[in-house]
């Protein structure tokens, strides 16, 4: 850009590409970059894409938001622990350890064997009890029934190339589906309220049906309860489901869990129609239940609803809620960063809490100019001036501050060394926001001669000591 300029503004008068851009200025602007030197524009350009790419890697850190594991991923992370298996396949060259809630819901085949060799309820292999078997005909060599298992899990299948043809004839045989229909028939059988375990709260005013390979899969905290204390003592209804209690202090409701379920089922999450509040009901909700590809999907849902209207609570939910998320803090940041000139109008400003405004303003990559910083600052402090907290019951509000009290007390504990270390003879003003000193002794100072202090020189008093200078202007 500095180049196209440079050659603009030395070419003769003409037609002007940059007119949109400087508008009445032209002939300053001209003037200006007619006096580059080559070295000078080079230097400016390689600044000015230097200070571009410094913005691109924080736009970039900003929205990086890493995900969690996938449904796919998460089934195929327990595929090889049999800690997680309750059934085993007999085949003729091999035997398999595998889910029967995965069976059952990915080859309808399979099911049918299962249900004839296995009448009842579906049950999870209790500990201490034999894990049932059911038989299996077909012929197959061990190698493509990895294939297939990995099949039934993840929809695909990683083996030799030499044995690939015999696993694609073993899926299609028992009616597996691959690719994206294996996520669909979990779906599917969610929808159909088919699973072997149910949630409910305390007093059973509600129940949601779920499978529990995929709780195992997909949450710790359901993974320990399904493992442990619930998987030889646990209550089960007529049906042989796993009945699991929810604790009281989750604070969830039946349209809360049903979302976080289906998140579960579906890598997302259908909010589009809910409020903030049911997304941060949500998104504690998977917070409690260990499910980080919840939380991921709350927060995505969250940080599209952030508007100068829900910032604040959306800031507050990522600060001080139960569930902290520095994700959702970088976007707030990042919001009002781009939209700073929203800020100028005292709605805005009202939502806008002071912590947040405080990192916006300290942002390296702040694009606004200086009288507009400031007038938001003083609006702000206008604004919220008579949001001030009080002491306690029965006292008095605390004085209005200034926005001078916006200085943390390290920039002015170094303001109060700069002024020590300044040179002999020369005049220090009065910064002391209570107490100056004097000749005479200490004592206290009129708020309204302080402020004169802070913004003219120091001359000398009756006693010889410096002394704050009254200023015409000070109203000004």
């Amino acid at each position: 850009f500095f180049f196209d300029v440079l050659m603009w503004a030395k070419r003769p008068k003409g037609w002007n590409p940059f007119s949109w851009i400087f508008g009445q200025k032209e002939s300053d602007v001209a003037t200006i970059v007619r006096q580059w030197s080559d070295f000078s524009a080079s230097r400016m350009h390689e600044q000015v894409q230097q200070h571009l790419e410094l913005r691109r890697t924080e736009d970039l850190k900003e929205q990086s938001h890493t995900p969690s594991q996938t449904f796919v991923e998460s089934l195929g992370r327990v595929l090889e622990d049999d800690a997680y298996t309750d059934l085993i396949l007999s085949f003729p060259s091999a035997k398999l350890r595998v889910a029967r809630s995965v069976v059952v819901v990915r080859s309808p085949v399979l099911r049918d064997l299962i249900q004839q060799q296995l009448p009842g309820p579906m049950r999870s292999g209790q500990d201490g009890m034999e894990v049932p078997t059911v038989k299996v005909l077909k012929e197959a060599t061990s190698e493509s029934l990895v294939g297939l298992v990995q099949a039934l899990y993840t929809g695909e299948w990683n083996v030799d190339p030499d044995y690939d043809a015999e696993v694609q004839n073993l899926v299609q045989a028992f009616g597996v589906a691959c690719g994206d229909a294996a996520q669909k028939d979990w779906h599917t059988a969610l929808q159909q309220h088919s699973g072997n375990v149910l949630l409910q709260p305390a007093d059973g005013s509600w129940q949601v049906s779920c499978h529990d390979m995929v709780l195992l899969a997909r949450s710790e905290f359901f993974a320990t309860l399904l493992l442990g204390s619930l998987a030889d003592s646990g209550a089960r209804d007529a049906e042989g489901r796993v009945i699991v209690a929810l604790d009281e202090g989750a604070s969830i409701d039946l349209q809360t869990v049903s979302k976080v379920v289906e998140a579960m089922y579906t890598d997302s999450l259908g909010l589009c129609d809910c409020t903030l509040e049911e997304g941060f009901k949500v998104l504690r909700a998977g917070d409690y239940f260990a499910l980080p590809s919840v939380v991921y999907c709350a927060e995505e849902y969250l940080a599209k609803a952030i508007t100068t209207g829900t910032i604040k609570e959306v800031w507050y939910e990522a600060t001080q809620g139960a569930v902290p998320s520095e994700w959702l803090q970088r976007q707030a940041v990042r919001f009002l960063r781009i939209r700073f000139k929203a800020l100028l109008s005292d709605d805005v400003l009202r939502q806008v809490p002071k912590d947040l405004l405080l990192i916006v303003l300290r942002s390296d990559f702040l694009a606004a100019q200086e009288h507009d910083v400031l007038q938001v600052v003083l609006r702000w402090q206008k604004v919220h001036a008579t949001e001030e907290p009080v002491e306690g019951p029965g006292r008095k509000r605390k004085r209005k501050s200034s926005w001078f009290s916006w200085f943390s007390e390290d920039e002015a504990a170094g303001a109060s060394a700069q002024q020590q270390t300044a040179p002999s003879g020369t005049p220090s003003p009065t910064v002391s926001a209570t107490h100056s000193t004097t000749a005479s002794g200490s004592n206290r100072q009129d708020p309204q001669d302080q402020n004169s202090g802070m913004l003219g020189p120091a001359t000398p008093t009756a006693t010889g000591a410096p002394g704050p200078a009254k200023n015409p202007n000070r109203n000004t």
